[in-house]
């Protein structure tokens, strides 16, 4: 692999994780802020909330490796 593609894919890397992140610490303060696990008719809504935002971090991501990792 040449030090190019590399440093691409470390980018798109470290581009998904900080996304990740992200996603997951708004989720957690939303969660214990809003007491969302004390509230079970918020629960099953707010776990699919926040998988979809998950997904939407990930997949791109995912994506973004596989083009640099080609090329």
């Amino acid at each position: 692999m040449s030090g190019d593609r590399v440093d691409r894919m470390r980018a798109a890397v470290l581009r998904m994780v900080f996304g990740v992140v992200a996603v997951d610490t708004v989720a957690l303060t939303i969660w214990f802020m809003a007491g969302v696990g004390s509230r079970p008719e918020w629960r099953t809504p707010m776990v699919v909330v926040w998988l979809l935002a998950t997904l939407a971090v990930v997949l791109p991501g995912l994506r973004a490796i596989r083009m640099a990792r080609r090329g």
